[in-house]
């Protein structure tokens, strides 16, 4: 019998999910990362892009809202590796920076020396007063070292018409204070603060900074159609243990407007004024409005384009659900054993969570049947959603154990109760088959959705047959002789010897009358024989010829032994001339001397002889014998 559990566990559909690691990429030049990444066809002009640093030190990121990040794609500038910002948060004390070139910049600002520096540098020339870029500043510094006042150092710095030197833009809100450990923390600023130390969470899964920053706003002022500097800057301070990372996100190197960031409501009805921010110039909408002001109540991308006095430049913001429908999964019958699955919502992440069991993680383990309920909250929406896992029983099956049939009879096998469904390999429904042949039988049993199989061999077995051999055997007195019925299967038939041996042959010296009864053990046949050995007890011998003729008359024509022995073990016989030259040899003992040399005949008259038989009817003295004989013509 051999089970078979059928996992259409009776699912109402299949429910895959799609891990949210962080992707890494670097070997990508700057001028790809600055103008395909970070600004795009935005307006702001671009030239003179730079980067001094270890090369991977900089790279493109995605993934990263998914990741626990709060940005989803962008440019990391790391004072180690850029990849190394790919979780689990499993190092404490992450490092990979080498010792590299630190920035004359940084060094000012930080009063130390630095190390490792990665910096980002290109000139720009936006077409209004204001530009804005967004950010997140992590560290592994974070937050053993806050308030030692020796901390990793990065900044935003622009240089040109209107700025005194170069300007820090990395500031905290509403505020002139540099963006650093020191300054935000969980002791200070720490509304922009995000620790990343609970094991199981998203970020906790997918980065491996210990902390950072909630995504902050970059703001510079400037002066239109005016040509500036920015350098991009990180470095490590002192030494280069610890490293930390800034990440800045795509597509948001861009001018200052009042369109306003991307937003998410609850449900469909709302109406929102999007506003282009510039009263007095020329705007067109992607709605083909030209006011400054325009209305909207429905989901979707709307940009607006400004017409400066050095070109013109769109500015685009997203109306969505503050959540996308979502599910558990579909609803699950486990037939047969209790479920063990990770219940998530793929592809989303939430501010909060609730699960009907009490858990607030984004993941739980159900371990028992049950109805699961998870609520979430995000944007100050929420939204619920459930699965159902429940266990019904394998229907009873048991085809018993692999079996035998004997030839002319028939087998009855039974599946189980008529109340299954059941369908058997040649496509038979009932509960029961009658068979008159082995094989292989399959049934497949079905109650309420819940499928189980199971699988029987029966052997199709006949009459046998078995021969000891010749009834009569002559043997030798020193003979070894087997006796061997030739079937090796003791596991299904039984022997029993007329000397009380109970295996598939004997092994004997002594002659006699042997006979076999052999029985097969399943099914009523039984077959017997006899052997007879007849023992040779006389005092055997063997003789050799004083003389043979080789004329071809047919007549003594060779010279050789003479003997009529049941059994040689080894024969050897060896012809030497009169001048002792080895002239024939052999070792077959039906092989004998034709009187020829290297094929030409030999010369009639004397020769010697040696020849060796061994033989168990052959006493010791007479096995080997030497003598002279005559060749005659």
């Amino acid at each position: 019998m051999i089970k078979h559990f059928v996992f259409g566990v009776f699912f109402l559909g299949i429910y895959f999910q799609v891990k949210a690691q962080l992707v890494v990429a670097d070997g990508l030049s700057p001028n790809v990362l600055v103008n395909n990444v970070l600004s795009g066809d935005n307006g702001i002009e671009i030239k003179n892009i730079s980067y001094s640093g270890y090369d991977r030190s900089i790279a493109l990121f995605e993934n990263g809202k998914s990741s626990g990040l709060g940005i989803d794609k962008g440019i990391i500038l790391s004072s180690g590796l850029a990849v190394g910002a790919k979780g689990p948060n499993n190092e404490g004390t992450y490092t990979s920076g080498a010792g590299g070139a630190g920035s004359t910049l940084l060094d000012k600002y930080a009063g130390a020396k630095t190390i490792d520096a990665a910096e980002l540098q290109f000139d720009f020339r936006p077409q209004t007063d204001g530009v804005v870029f967004n950010y997140v500043f992590s560290s592994e510094e974070y937050i053993e070292w806050v308030n030692k006042g020796f901390n990793d150092i990065f900044g935003f710095f622009v240089q040109g018409p209107g700025i005194t030197g170069e300007k820090n833009v990395a500031i905290v809100p509403n505020s002139n204070v540099p963006v650093s450990i020191d300054n935000i923390n969980h002791l200070s600023n720490s509304q922009y603060f995000r620790m990343n130390n609970i094991p199981g969470s998203v970020s906790y899964r997918f980065l491996q900074h210990d902390a950072q920053t909630v995504m902050l706003e970059a703001k510079i002022d400037l002066i239109p159609c005016e040509w500036y500097t920015i350098k991009m800057s990180i470095a490590d301070v002192g030494d280069n243990k610890w490293d930390s990372w800034v990440f800045i996100e795509a597509q948001s190197f861009k001018h200052k407007t009042k369109v306003g960031k991307d937003t998410f409501f609850c449900d469909e009805s709302f109406n929102k004024v999007l506003d282009a921010g510039y009263p007095g110039k020329r705007v067109i909408w992607s709605t083909a409005d030209t006011t400054q002001t325009i209305t909207i109540n429905k989901f979707g991308t709307y940009w607006v384009e400004i017409f400066t006095s050095c070109g013109s430049f769109k500015d685009f913001i997203t109306i969505a659900p503050a959540i996308k429908p979502f599910t558990l999964g579909n609803d699950t019958v486990y037939c047969g054993y209790i479920p063990n699955r990770t219940l998530e919502v793929a592809d989303q992440v939430f501010e909060r969570y609730y699960w009907s069991s009490g858990d607030t993680t984004p993941t739980i383990l159900a371990k028992k049947p049950d109805n699961y309920n998870l609520r979430v909250w995000r944007y100050g929406c929420s939204e619920t959603a459930s699965i159902d896992l429940s266990t019904k029983p394998f229907p009873a099956i048991d085809l018993g154990v692999d079996t035998v049939m004997c030839s002319g009879n028939k087998l009855m096998i039974t599946a189980g109760a008529d109340s299954v469904n059941y369908r058997w390999n040649d496509g038979a429904i009932n509960s029961t088959k009658e068979i008159d042949i082995g094989g292989k039988y399959f049934v497949t049993a079905n109650l309420n959705g819940c499928t189980i199989a199971d699988t029987i061999n029966v052997e199709f077995r006949e009459a046998f047959t078995f021969d000891l051999g010749p009834r009569q055997t002559v043997k030798c007195s020193r003979d070894i002789t087997i006796i061997d019925t030739r079937i090796r299967d003791t596991a299904n038939y039984e022997f029993n010897w007329s000397n009380g041996a109970k295996g598939p042959y004997i092994i004997t010296d002594i002659g006699g009358t042997y006979w076999v009864n052999v029985n097969d053990k399943h099914c009523n046949y039984s077959q017997s024989d006899t052997l007879t050995l007849i023992q040779y007890e006389g005092g055997a011998q063997y003789f050799m010829p004083n003389a043979f003729s080789p004329n071809k008359d047919e007549w003594n024509a060779t010279f050789g032994p003479v003997h009529a022995l049941h059994s040689v073990k080894s024969y050897k016989l060896l012809v030497y001339n009169r001048w002792g030259q080895l002239i024939f040899h052999t070792e077959n003992e039906n092989e004998k001397w034709d009187g020829t040399y290297n094929g030409v005949p030999s010369e009639p008259g004397v020769y010697l002889y040696i020849c060796e038989i061994r033989s168990n009817c052959l006493p010791d003295n007479e096995q080997f014998k030497k003598g002279v004989f005559h060749l005659m013509k």
